[in-house]
């Protein structure tokens, strides 16, 4: 995962590869893969996605993932430019019919969901129908996994099952104290697979750990990099 912004204004690219959530939603995994055959699909979709980059697309991706590109941080943009960008978000939106947990979001907690807009506008590089995408996809999945008096605020630790709880108490997560070459932090998580007891502690614990960096400046400023490392086999 890689969050940065990189002030690209048109909007022009394929939003599929944009939005993880529309790209995931062309095979039906809008969750963990249940199997070897349905994470196989997902890769051959990623793969031919990948594969209408230009040139010139594909090598600022891989720079991007090693941290050569040039950022332009969350605090240099242009106010009059985020504002447009929003209006255009906001349209965007108005065009997504199924957005449910969106809308009980909104009228239980406006301020969040505000917040939340722009944070996926910053994520998705200011391409605002990206954005709506994600926003209403990360409030589907919220409502899912937590219901929907969490979903529109954010998540406490209570808030975990206990599997969910064990992850984060013993450390499955690590932020390592150290930056990668464009000075992003770089988030650790390591498991054994007998150790994920379900995938629901493992979505929860993600959720956690990820609303508890969204909340930290350094992070929001300068983005992060999640490096995923497992282990055996599943019993």
């Amino acid at each position: 995962s890689n969050n940065n912004n990189n002030n690209n204004m048109d909007g022009a690219e394929d939003d599929s590869l944009r939005a993880p959530a529309v790209l995931a939603t062309k095979v039906g995994l809008d969750r963990f893969a249940k199997d070897e055959s349905e994470a196989n699909q997902f890769e051959q979709v990623v793969s031919e996605e990948l594969a209408k980059l230009s040139l010139e697309e594909q090598e600022k991706a891989a720079f991007q993932i090693v941290g050569f590109d040039e950022t332009n941080h969350h605090g240099d943009e242009d106010p009059i430019m985020m504002e447009e960008k929003l209006n255009e978000m906001e349209q965007a939106l108005d065009e997504i019919k199924k957005k449910s947990a969106f809308k009980e979001a909104m009228d239980a907690n406006p301020d969040y969901v505000n917040k939340k807009k722009i944070h996926f506008l910053h994520y998705e590089e200011l391409n605002a129908k990206s954005a709506a995408q994600c926003v209403v996809f990360y409030f589907e999945k919220k409502r899912e996994v937590f219901g929907s008096e969490v979903a529109s605020r954010d998540i406490l630790f209570d808030d975990l099952i206990p599997d969910a709880k064990e992850f984060v108490e013993r450390g499955f997560w690590q932020v390592s104290p150290y930056k990668d070459r464009a000075g992003r932090s770089v988030v650790f998580f390591g498991a054994g697979i007998k150790e994920y007891k379900t995938v629901e502690a493992v979505i929860q614990s993600m959720h956690y750990v990820n609303g508890a960096m969204a909340r930290d400046g350094e992070f929001k400023q300068n983005g992060y990099i999640i490096v995923v490392y497992t282990f055996g086999k599943p019993e």
